[in-house]
């Protein structure tokens, strides 16, 4: 009863959006000026660096205002046997380290990215606060604002390790509705749409809004399940499927989200733009 009572929210979640129907219109040309200052702050070790003393673990972009934490290296076991989307939990290595933004992008920052480097002014923007998630994106849209800058959308290996922020499933904040309610924005304190970001407490790896507030896109490709559950290194996802991944759930997720939540990208072009979608961005560590 629970898994399909889980599966039905999480389809009742992903059909709830709406909005435009139209694709992204072609960015507009970047001045000689915006370019040069692309290249010339691309690289982390140029980044503000926030903890001088640890360095390279909390970094912000001065071109975005993202700030990026490190997350290390490491083992851990994916997915869980909650759902059929999750199943069998199986042994990641994620063998090198990599950035990942503290919060979801902001809508203060996608309009800079507008402003600045000519991001798609089209796409609605949010009228609670510039502090709230950027929501109503496409797919191609939050993966635009990621190749502008040098950054990626993570894997959705790498966004399960962060999220986890290196527990277990049974060490955890999500084992039970209250103390979920300190870590994340969803159906039971979340009132009627997204929070502003980083209004919960953060994980063991400095990153707030992991779980809930909206769901995040990854770069991978969406299937169901995770075929034979071997151990696998440094996955990257399918090389097809339908749609892409979106993990950690959203303001309206029931039960309550967790680390292993995942589903597929809305392919209804009706339905693709909603407040239950937004991103984070990454950044591999050259």
């Amino acid at each position: 009863m629970a898994i399909t009572l889980r599966a039905t929210w999480t389809t009742l979640l992903l059909l709830a959006a709406c909005g435009s129907s139209a694709e992204a219109p072609a960015r507009r040309p970047m001045s000689s000026a915006a370019k040069a200052q692309l290249t010339r702050d691309a690289l982390p070790k140029m980044w503000q660096d926030l903890d001088p003393a640890h360095p390279l673990t909390r970094l912000k972009d001065p071109r975005t205002g993202i700030v990026f934490c490190r997350v290390p290296k490491g083992t851990f076991t994916m997915g869980s046997m909650s759902s059929d989307l999750e199943m069998p939990p199986h042994e990641v290595e994620l063998t090198r380290d990599y950035l990942l933004a503290e919060t979801e992008v902001t809508v203060a920052q996608w309009q800079r990215f507008v402003l600045e480097h000519g991001g798609n002014s089209t796409a609605p923007i949010s009228k609670r606060s510039p502090q709230h998630p950027m929501t109503h994106l496409l797919f191609d849209e939050a993966a635009d604002f990621c190749a502008t800058y040098g950054y990626r959308l993570p894997t959705e290996a790498e966004w399960e390790r962060a999220a986890r922020g290196g527990l277990t499933e049974e060490q955890g904040p999500w084992r039970t509705q209250r103390t979920l309610s300190d870590h994340a924005w969803f159906h039971i304190n979340s009132k009627d749409g997204p929070q502003p970001v980083a209004t919960r407490q953060k994980n063991l790896f400095g990153l707030h809004d992991m779980l809930g507030n909206v769901w995040e896109y990854c770069s991978d490709w969406f299937v169901q399940g995770y075929g034979d559950g071997a151990r696998i290194t440094d996955p990257s996802g399918p090389a097809q499927g339908l749609g892409h991944t979106m993990r950690g759930g959203s303001w309206f997720t029931i039960p309550g989200p967790l680390p292993s939540l995942r589903a597929a990208e809305e392919l209804n072009v009706t339905m693709r733009r909603g407040s239950f979608y937004g991103f984070r961005p990454a950044r591999s560590l050259d």
